[in-house]
Parts: structure tokens; sequence; C-alpha cells
């Protein structure tokens, strides 16, 4: 893969990562802030950190549907 590459797969999986990501802290945010300001913040800190590295794992989230798709050909043409 190249840096190129790379980088716009970055971008593109920021594009739609980072706002899921910040919407389930916002919500654990809300949960825990019975709990405390620490815990709180603890929260944000580990979205933030979700925020900048999830984006560099590659999930290939179509495989399994591939697999199945063509073991369910396989045995529709047998």
């Amino acid at each position: 893969m190249t840096l190129e590459s790379w980088v716009f797969t970055y971008l593109l999986n920021s594009l739609w990562q980072t706002p899921l990501v910040f919407v389930a802290a916002w919500i654990a945010a809300r949960l825990a802030r019975q709990a405390g300001p620490r815990m709180e913040h603890r929260v944000w800190v580990g979205a933030l950190f979700l925020e900048v590295f999830l984006p560099m794992c590659e999930l290939q989230l179509n495989l399994p549907w591939r697999q199945a798709w063509s073991l369910v050909l396989s045995n529709v043409w047998e």
C-alpha cells in the first residue's frame, strides 16, 4: 500500500468514524457525569485516542459477506 492510498484511506475512515466515536463518547460522558469529572474526563480522553487511532485500522467487513455469497452461489449451482 502506498503512502498516498494509506492517507486517503485514513481520511475516508476518519470522515465517518470520528462523528460516530464523538456521539458514543457524548452519550457515555453524559452517563458518567454522575461518577464525577474524572470519569467524564477519561471518557473524552479515550474518545480522542479512538478518533486518532481507529481510522488507521483496516476493517474488511465485506469479506464475510463475500464468503457467504460465494457459498450460496456454489450451493445453488450444484
